[in-house]
């Protein structure tokens, strides 16, 4: 899968890793583009997403109704180690799943804020539902690249070799969470 935007084609799903033992584990992991929800997060950073709000429909076809819904915390684990000696800031926990991006008031996102979500983003509350029905293993890093407030260039995810070196990390900390 890629992501097409003016001038980037950068691939955004990583890390289809699979083992075949006793018990047959596999891991998916994701670098999404998204917003921070919370001021102190810098802009560029990364956040491993540990749990979501369910602000969004598709989890609930998942799993009964709830707030929050959380990741395997061992891969999760994994990912913010993994990703740890990049360049940029790395951070884990709560983050706000919304399907509709353009409907994000202030007031929601001072709330969420106020409540520990660190950024904005559209699946880890429906991948983290679905994992946990399906009793499979799914880990989310949000690329967090836009902010209601920054003043640099929107949507910077820096050169294709970082983003490269961004898809290595969380492959190897798939593959370490496998092994």
């Amino acid at each position: 899968m890629w992501h097409r935007g003016p001038n980037h084609r950068r691939p955004i799903c990583c890390a289809r890793c699979r083992t075949a033992s006793r018990f047959r584990r596999s891991c998916s992991s994701w670098p999404y583009f998204r917003r921070p929800a919370t001021p102190s997060l810098p802009v560029p950073s990364l956040v491993v997403a540990t749990s979501a709000i369910r602000d969004e429909g598709t989890s609930y076809h998942y799993l009964p109704a709830a707030d929050i819904v959380t990741a395997p915390a061992k891969l999760a684990a994994n990912l913010y180690e993994g990703l740890q000696g990049l360049e940029l800031p790395v951070t884990q926990g709560l983050v706000w799943t919304t399907d509709a991006p353009y409907r994000e008031t202030a007031e929601e996102l001072t709330e969420h804020a106020a409540n520990g979500s660190l950024a904005v983003e559209m699946q880890a509350a429906s991948l983290f539902a679905f994992a946990e029905a399906r009793q499979a293993n799914v880990g989310m890093v949000a690329h967090v690249t836009n902010a209601i407030d920054h003043t640099g260039e929107p949507f910077d995810k820096g050169s294709d070799e970082h983003g490269w070196h961004i898809v290595q990390a969380m492959c190897r900390a798939c593959i370490q969470w496998l092994a």
